[in-house]
Formats: C-alpha cells, sequence, structure tokens
C-alpha cells in the first residue's frame, strides 16, 4: 500500500468592508494541506479567533465567499477543491436601502 503524499498548496484569502475594518488585515497568504475550501474556512477560524467578530462558520451565513471571482454557493462550500494559488474573497452581504 502506498502512502499519500499531502501537498502544501498556498491561497490568497482578501476580506473586503465592514470585516477588512474589523480584522484590521485586507489580504492573508494562507497555506494548506487539506485543499477543501471549507478546511480552508475552518483554519481562518483558527488563526484569526481573536480578531474575528464571531465563529467564521456563523460569518459564512452573512457573506459571499467567490473563488477566483466566482460566487460559491453555500452548498457547494464543503465540496470545493482549492488549487495552488487560488484567490478566495470573503465579502459581507450588501446592504442598504
Amino acid at each position: 500500500m502506498e502512502g499519500r503524499v499531502t501537498k502544501t498548496i498556498k491561497v490568497k484569502v482578501r476580506f473586503y468592508a465592514k470585516l477588512k475594518d474589523e480584522l484590521g488585515i485586507d489580504e492573508i497568504s494562507i497555506p494548506i494541506n487539506e485543499r477543501s475550501l471549507f478546511a480552508l474556512l475552518r483554519k481562518l477560524n483558527t488563526i484569526l479567533k481573536d480578531k474575528l467578530p464571531e465563529p467564521i462558520d456563523s460569518l459564512i451565513e452573512n457573506t459571499l465567499i467567490a473563488v477566483n471571482n466566482e460566487l460559491v454557493r453555500e452548498d457547494d462550500l464543503k465540496d470545493l477543491t482549492l488549487n495552488n494559488g487560488d484567490i478566495v474573497d470573503i465579502m459581507p452581504l450588501p446592504s442598504g436601502g
């Protein structure tokens, strides 16, 4: 039985609007071993836990997430696979009136 080699990839995460202001950063590059978007969000929760206004899982309900400029539906978050160099944008939902 061959061992499975896990290759680390690097993903850029960009934050927008109120979330960017609350975190005090506009982007972060993160090396990850698991290639799923959901795993990236869990890692973000660990890295930014002291800066996040609420756990990232709760924020997902009030944000838009795009990978390489394509919006990701909430149903697809757990299944989406990331590649080296991907850009993940996390944006609060638009509000106003």
